[in-house]
């Protein structure tokens, strides 16, 4: 829980620990571990070709997103929930939840300052080489909340990455949506591999948070 030491006024430290709460989230990544509430609609469709989109809403945590047919549900410590590509580990999908003391993502910072702040959080780790930035946007869920999308390269000791974030703040949560696709070794992220990346731009497109859910 977020707390003011009464040192400054609480608008400005609020920010400051959720951007460092928000850091914090990163490095945890990715994630795992449904809630109770949390269901799968169409579980019979597991094992459906892959590109087949489903839906996954979590009613406790008051999120939802489509996932892939097919992936695996896997439990890891720290988050929400973790999808897996069960013929390709290293590609992934999760959220994370965490408490902050602001009300919108517009007291987090503007699209510019929050993804500047999750590529910081992904230069600090002594496994990454370079990040950059690719993409940006902003929309609007269906319960109000805005919500930015960014997508980036990640250049690092573990192979080269395409990763794909979501962030929001809601209900005084902040979300984070976080795709992991881990490119060819040789070839890198090529236009044979460009299928995968572009189901993982229409997962993070899915991803809504807030009380409508």
């Amino acid at each position: 829980m977020l707390v003011n030491n009464g040192s400054q006024p609480a608008g400005c430290v609020n920010r400051r620990q959720a951007l460092q709460a928000a850091a914090g989230v990163l490095l945890l990544l990715p994630p795992a571990l449904s809630w109770p509430g949390a269901v799968v609609a169409d579980e019979a469709a597991a094992g459906a070709a892959a590109g087949e989109l489903q839906a996954y809403v979590n009613s406790q945590q008051q999120y939802k997103l489509s996932v892939p047919a097919g992936w695996d549900r896997k439990d890891k410590a720290g988050a929400d929930v973790l999808f897996e590509d069960p013929g390709r580990r290293s590609t992934s999908v999760g959220v994370t939840v965490s408490p902050v003391r602001v009300a919108s993502i517009e007291q987090f910072g503007d699209l510019e300052a929050v993804g500047q702040r999750l590529l910081d959080a992904e230069r600090k780790k002594e496994s990454t080489r370079e990040a950059v930035l690719l993409a940006s946007s902003s929309r609007r869920g269906s319960g109000g909340a805005l919500l930015y999308d960014y997508e980036y390269s990640l250049d690092s000791t573990r192979g080269l990455k395409r990763i794909l974030n979501t962030v929001t703040i809601t209900g005084s949560k902040l979300y984070i949506l976080n795709a992991n696709f881990k490119c060819d070794k040789e070839a890198g992220c090529g236009p044979e591999e460009g299928g995968t990346i572009a189901l993982l731009r229409q997962v993070a497109a899915s991803f809504d948070a807030g009380a409508s859910q």
